[in-house]
């Protein structure tokens, strides 16, 4: 595959036609965070840009010895993670137990909110190119859009990366995990219900746990999703949905696969795309 390639595939045109005809108020978009609205690769060093968290425990932040039980933490789970031969149910418990050890070793090294500001410093994370006008494009026509992260530091974390671009819209909605701090901005417990891996779908999004956020979508039935994780995909399903236009955000060590997402996805942007593509379908069908 080429360098910044699009791949359509045949549904794309007929989900196309039905966004066009969408009323706006029924319109919402869905989103991943890391490597979907930021890059897969640092663009100084040409490196792939680790998740967050893993920002966290690799440059030492922390202490030596958080990054090590970390580390043996994700190398324990991880391979549970993508074994798609246990069934779903035991790979999601097995989720939980991971973030609830992993968020009580984060206590315990003393995590602080100045932490995650020196990672979001470091520069090593970075938007993709066009999010800023992508933003604008949404919170013009008010349609939301819906951040869901897995990441132990997210909610804050993206809200500060989000602040410091000036795209800190009130059509913005995080889904993610957080801390609850102290007066001195420690973390001292967490909040639930988790948000893992395997369980990013619209059932976290309910009148009970997030009801202003519930309120704001509930009747929006057309969606467009942009995403990179195959396991992902259900996070908004064509069932709850009138319909839903699935874009990937695939990179270069994953082009042999492109075929299997076929059937999961309508647009696939090959390598680190920027938001252009977006901005246009956006800016042309709504």
């Amino acid at each position: 595959m080429e360098k910044n390639e699009i791949v359509y595939w045949e549904n794309f045109g007929s989900k196309i036609e039905k966004l066009k005809n969408s009323d706006k108020e029924s319109i919402q978009v869905v989103s991943d965070f890391d490597w979907t609205l930021t890059y897969i690769k640092n663009k100084a060093t040409n490196k792939v840009v680790p998740a967050i968290i893993s920002v966290l425990y690799n440059e030492w932040y922390l202490s030596k010895d958080y990054s090590e039980k970390a580390k043996e933490l994700e190398n324990t789970y991880k391979p549970i993670e993508k074994d798609e031969s246990l069934w779903l149910d035991e790979r999601k418990e097995k989720m939980a137990e991971w973030w609830k050890k992993h968020n009580e070793l984060l206590i315990k090294s003393w995590l602080t909110k100045q932490h995650i500001d020196s990672v979001i410093d470091s520069g090593i994370v970075q938007l993709r190119d066009g999010c800023i006008k992508f933003f604008e494009v949404l919170h013009n026509q008010w349609i939301p859009i819906m951040i869901f992260s897995a990441s132990w530091l997210w909610t804050y974390a993206i809200s500060t990366y989000l602040q410091r671009a000036w795209i800190n819209y009130d059509n913005i909605h995080i889904v993610s995990n957080d801390f609850v701090w102290d007066d001195e901005w420690n973390a001292i417990s967490w909040k639930e219900p988790f948000v893992t891996s395997l369980n990013k779908d619209e059932t976290l999004i309910s009148n009970k746990i997030f009801p202003e956020i519930y309120k704001e979508i509930k009747d929006k039935k057309d969606v467009v999703l942009l995403w990179n994780s195959l396991w992902d995909v259900p996070m908004a399903s064509d069932s709850n949905n009138n319909f839903v236009l699935r874009v990937w955000f695939l990179w270069e060590d994953n082009t042999d696969k492109l075929e299997k997402f076929k059937e999961k996805f309508d647009i696939v942007l090959i390598w680190d795309w920027w938001m252009d593509e977006i901005i246009e379908i956006l800016k042309q069908n709504i």
